[in-house]
């Protein structure tokens, strides 16, 4: 009687061992969701959902937050987490490294209740910056030198629920390419040249506004994606 008790405490023991392994499986699965999706030339891919904000590629371009945002439930697809950066607090989400390069680039992200704002730039300077004004989105190097427009107005996405924004770069074509919600908007001649510095989303640029928003599932490449692949990221993650 003793025996069978002891066996059957141990099976006990290897169920509950399993149910745990089991457990970790399905929240690194969870974690590293997506990485799966258009995985060709994927730099780095920050989902948010372990809380951190780390990269959940092989890559391990770990980002780092400054002064605490707060994680929010309140993601576009429901799932998992997002990141609110508080401009007030001036809160930001860093990436330590110069991972655009000076070649081609794609930076991809979904936004929600932004102002006007400057999304991001390399060193929270004028090196490269990513913006919104009330009349446009807008990119820009160096001290307003080789400052591009965008005609695509954002003021009707500034308080409507999540949108899926993405930046695009083609260093031969010297084009800079806009999509909204998996939709090309816009295209300009544009030319980055040199640059370089670690990422920071969330960095007010001096004589720019900053307001606060909500960010999640920011992805960066080292190519330009083609209408098919940025529908694909668009349609998974919404």
């Amino acid at each position: 009687m003793k025996k069978t008790f002891t066996i059957a405490l141990f099976a006990i023991g290897l169920l509950l061992s399993g149910c745990d392994k089991l457990k970790e499986d399905l929240e690194s699965l969870r974690n590293s969701e997506g990485v799966d999706v258009v995985p060709e030339s994927l730099l780095a891919y920050y989902n948010f959902n372990d809380k951190t904000g780390n990269d959940v590629t092989d890559n391990e371009y770990h980002g780092s937050f400054t002064n605490s945002p707060s994680l929010i439930s309140e993601t576009p697809s429901g799932k998992g987490y997002a990141l609110h950066l508080q401009s007030s607090k001036d809160q930001r989400f860093v990436i330590p490294y110069s991972i655009l390069g000076n070649n081609d680039f794609t930076v991809a992200f979904w936004v929600k209740d932004f102002g006007e704002t400057t999304f991001f730039s390399e060193n929270g300077d004028y090196n490269l910056y990513f913006f919104a004004s009330t009349n446009n989105f807008g990119i820009g190097k160096k001290n307003y030198y080789g400052l591009g427009n965008f005609d695509y107005q954002p003021k009707s996405l500034m308080s409507s629920g999540w949108h899926h924004l993405v930046i695009m770069y083609s260093k031969e074509e010297r084009n800079c390419y806009l999509y909204v919600d998996g939709v090309r908007v816009d295209l300009i001649d544009w030319t980055y040249g040199s640059g370089g510095g670690k990422l920071i989303f969330g960095a007010a640029v001096q004589g720019l506004s900053q307001s606060s928003f909500k960010i999640d599932n920011i992805r960066i490449y080292n190519r330009i994606l083609d209408s098919d692949e940025v529908s694909t990221i668009y349609n998974h993650e919404k």
